[in-house]
């Protein structure tokens, strides 16, 4: 299996540089970085040296990158037919979907390196917590892990490129915005229970809690259980399809 992975990913990842999509998220993500940095965040006038408001925006903006980046693995092959080729493999499902998803990953792990030239040419001009900021470029690509396996998903539901992307798009903005302890502050149950549920199952929480630097075994866990739970019913969706 591990040797028919690593073929999928191998010809997936060098597919995407043949891509013009591609290079056009590259430069998309470049320039946004740049102008929500700059010109949205206040950056220039922070006192923060761990970059906490630059990672929080970076959140919000592979919200809508990400998904643009799953469209060619499940929903462009099935608008161009290629499907059916892929299917016809002597590959099993589990190593064609882990192998797309990471390619995917590896792929966006690259886009975000894109913004380390704000953190290097920052460095040259102030003293910042270069330990923090390494960490939360670390907390970043779990973040990109999560979204990379929900726009996977989501693109094997899809009939089409367009429908891929709003569906993954939809999707990733309702799990980065979801906070359960908002949902729950109207309830009955007691303000322990819902502080506890809240930290648990909160994905802002969670994220708040890695860009603070705070890289905990709940967190990565709780990232790690999302990205399984969407691949098996990615693996799950692509079997049903074929048959």
């Amino acid at each position: 299996m591990m040797y028919n992975l690593f073929q999928v990913f191998n010809k997936e990842f060098s597919s995407f540089f043949r891509s013009k999509m591609v290079w056009f998220v590259f430069v998309a993500y470049s320039l946004l970085s740049v102008i929500i940095t700059f010109f949205q965040s206040r950056f220039l006038y922070s006192t923060s040296l761990s970059f906490l408001t630059f990672f929080q925006l970076q959140t919000g903006l592979l919200t809508f990158i990400i998904p643009a980046l799953t469209l060619k693995q499940w929903a462009e092959e099935r608008t161009s037919g290629t499907i059916e080729m892929t299917f016809s493999l002597p590959i099993s499902y589990t190593a064609l979907t882990l192998g797309k998803f990471f390619a995917v990953w590896v792929l966006s792990g690259l886009i975000i390196l894109c913004s380390v030239g704000i953190w290097i040419s920052s460095a040259l001009i102030v003293e910042l917590h270069n330990l923090h900021i390494f960490c939360n470029y670390i907390g970043l690509f779990f973040i990109c892990g999560v979204f990379c396996s929900i726009s996977l998903c989501a693109s094997s539901f899809a009939k089409g490129i367009v429908g891929a992307y709003v569906i993954s798009l939809s999707i990733c903005l309702f799990v980065s915005l979801f906070n359960l302890s908002w949902l729950l502050s109207n309830s009955n149950f007691s303000q322990d229970i819902i502080l506890r549920a809240g930290n648990s199952l909160s994905f802002v929480t969670h994220v708040n809690n890695i860009l603070s630097g705070q890289i905990s075994a709940s967190s990565v866990f709780y990232f790690f259980s999302i990205t399984a739970f969407a691949l098996w019913i990615n693996i799950i969706t692509i079997g049903y399809r074929r048959q």
